[in-house]
């Protein structure tokens, strides 16, 4: 997808989302591997109904992108017609896109399975605003989503497609005052002039009535009102008595054939004390009621800190609960730390890479091979096949050949002016797996002269496994 056939459709906020996640990590960083297969199996259309999110961490928010040209808009925001043909083709991407999914979740691969497990949790919205079309393509943001609390709506993205096949099915809402050829109405005032000429008809017209001059009052459905009203008052007396509205002493009849549920107190003595509560009574009671809500806390807290489902049970996912805002850092230190700064600049230096304006450097502890790679805005990719393109350079490319480490880095630069406004794409790709063959954690450190920009931690368990890891928007937001 090139930077000119980007459209941006929406900006959200993320913070007051739970964000479902797949083996510990957000939904959207599934984008890539789920629209490639949407593309290559259904086709572009329903790759395109999952808009590209590009996140920053650090404001909680999302920009939403597709790769189709027109207006985005929201679908309660369009003509009738237009919005008709829109939900009647998102009712269709979205049934496509189901199927697939649990084709996928009976799969006997895991592979498979795990990605119908994160196409089915993708459908998830948090509410219809969410729906939005360009042009006339749908396209979906805050995707693999629900409202933060434990009352969120589920399904919401499938309840509504329901309710346009429900309407569809019905069919439009029939006319009682026209008939097939659509005569010409007049105003109810003909009435008048008609009936002078002996009620002869005028040709092709339908005369509309008043209905206040037809009807009359609707003694019927009136009196059926007052009945149930009536109904309703009684059994309501006879509940409230059923509960011992009596004077001391007495037992009213309502009472002799209803079942009461009134404790029998009795009636009090006249110049009786008032029950009196022990000392200390009030504050045990506090301190009990603290506890509670206390212990509330740590179940609700608990509760979002479960672990995903195993395989086959739902759909294996979880929701993410929402973390806390970062606090501010000092301006004089860098965002983490001097120290983990200093170590990535040795590890530069060690193999004889440069510190430039701008560096993405990948870290990693083992023999194995892992490549960096960054699509530049004019869809220009650097990585070990092309080192150099749209200014920058990958200088420091590790455990490619026979000669392995087990620090190795990989380091892309630019220096001072070379690199070009934009969305610059980051990713990460298992190459080779060398013994013992176990997963690979490893991390992407964004630099800016030197000092950590954003940090990554990820890992990788596969050859041939790509993960994403952000969106760096250029020119970065000064801090």
């Amino acid at each position: 997808m090139t930077e000119e056939t980007e459209t941006h459709v929406a900006s959200t906020r993320m913070e007051a989302l739970q964000v479902l996640s797949h083996g510990g990590q957000p939904l959207h960083q599934f984008h890539a591997q789920m629209t490639e297969h949407l593309r290559r199996v259904l086709g572009p259309d329903h790759a395109t109904l999952f808009a590209e999110p590009t996140v920053n961490h650090r404001t909680f928010t999302a920009d939403w992108y597709v790769g189709v040209a027109g207006t985005p808009q929201r679908l309660d925001e369009l003509p009738a017609a237009t919005r008709a043909r829109v939900e009647d083709r998102l009712s269709e991407l979205v049934a496509d896109v189901a199927a697939e999914a649990d084709r996928l979740r009976a799969s006997g691969r895991d592979a498979e399975r795990m990605l119908g497990d994160v196409l089915r949790a993708a459908l998830e919205i948090p509410g219809e605003s969410h729906v939005h079309a360009v042009g006339e393509q749908p396209v979906l943001t805050c995707w693999g989503a629900l409202e933060s609390g434990p009352e969120a709506r589920q399904s919401v993205l499938q309840e509504y497609v329901g309710r346009v096949a429900a309407s569809r099915a019905a069919g439009p809402p029939a006319d009682t005052t026209a008939p097939v050829d659509s005569p010409e109405t007049v105003p109810p005032e003909t009435v008048a002039a008609v009936a002078e000429r002996g009620g002869e008809d005028i040709p092709g017209v339908i005369v509309v009535a008043r209905d206040e001059e037809e009807r009359g009052f609707p003694w019927l459905a009136a009196g059926l009102w007052l009945l149930a009203a009536l109904l309703a008052l009684f059994l309501g007396f006879l509940l409230l008595q059923a509960c011992g509205l009596a004077t001391p002493g007495t037992q009213p009849w309502w009472q002799r054939v209803l079942v009461s549920y009134c404790p029998d107190q009795g009636a009090p003595e006249v110049g009786a004390a008032a029950p009196t509560e022990e000392p200390g009574t009030a504050a045990r009671r506090a301190a009990l009621l603290t506890e509670i809500e206390v212990l509330r806390r740590q179940v609700l807290q608990a509760a979002a800190r479960c672990p995903a489902a195993p395989p086959g049970q739902a759909s294996g996912l979880e929701p993410t609960p929402r973390p806390e805002p970062p606090p501010e850092p000092a301006p004089e230190a860098p965002v983490d730390g001097e120290e983990d700064a200093a170590s990535t600049r040795q590890r530069i230096e060690e193999e004889s890479g440069r510190i430039g304006h701008v560096n993405i450097v990948l870290e990693w502890n083992s023999v194995d091979d892992l490549d960096l790679h960054v699509k530049c805005p004019n869809g220009q990719e650097i990585f070990y096949r092309n080192k150099r393109a749209c200014g920058g350079h990958l200088d420091v490319d590790r455990n490619a050949g026979r000669s392995q480490t087990r620090r190795p880095i990989e380091n892309i630069i630019w220096e001072q002016g070379a690199m070009a406004p934009g969305r610059y794409r980051i990713a990460v790709r298992y190459y080779k797996a060398r013994p013992p063959l176990t997963p690979v954690p490893f991390k992407v450190k964004i630099l800016i002269d030197g000092e950590i920009y954003e940090k990554f931690e990820r890992t990788v368990r596969r050859a041939s496994e790509v993960v994403e890891i952000y969106t760096l928007n250029m020119p970065v937001d000064q801090r």
